[in-house]
């Protein structure tokens, strides 16, 4: 018998049944998402993972993304403006930035700016200790949460025109 089909979700749509909070990976690398995913098997969370941030943001609108794990260097996007721009939409969700570079900077969208303190919950070293990333996630979750429990404020339904256009880039 197959199990019951849970419904996707809207931002600001009602359910009567709790689905698992989604964690959203992206990385342009697909062997750190296969890495990822199997490490998150069996977890008692939905995993999305992309290698392209600026499908990672049309995820949002799939339903609600408690934790995005995000690599720092990416070709169209880099990580902090992929948190910034997620910040924007929905600032309830707790951000992890993987990281081979730490004293470094720049990506794609220029030099690393980092975003504000509390906008990057943890930042992670590559290659990472299986078991603290599985902690991350968890407390990010428990953090999201919380949040959710205690506020909507600060939640956008819709992405601007100018992220759903992904040949113009806008300044942050």
């Amino acid at each position: 018998m197959d199990a019951p089909r849970q419904p996707t979700l809207r931002p600001g749509a009602a359910s009567t049944t709790k689905a698992p909070p989604a964690v959203l990976i992206v990385d342009d690398e697909e062997n750190i998402l296969r890495s990822l995913r199997r490490l998150f098997r069996g977890e008692a969370f939905r995993t999305i993972a992309t290698t392209d941030p600026y499908e990672a943001l049309s995820c949002l609108h799939d339903g609600p993304v408690a934790v995005l794990v995000t690599d720092q260097r990416m070709r169209d996007l880099d990580g902090d403006h992929l948190i910034a721009r997620v910040k924007a939409l929905d600032e309830r969700i707790v951000c992890i930035r993987l990281t081979g570079y730490p004293h470094a900077g720049g990506g794609a969208a220029g030099p690393a700016r980092t975003p504000p303190r509390e906008a990057v919950f943890r930042t992670i070293e590559k290659p990472w200790d299986d078991a603290d990333i599985l902690n991350a996630v968890h407390e990010a979750i428990a953090l999201y949460e919380r949040r959710a429990g205690c506020s909507t404020e600060g939640i956008s339904t819709g992405l601007p025109p100018h992220i759903e256009t992904h040949e113009r880039e806008e300044q942050l």
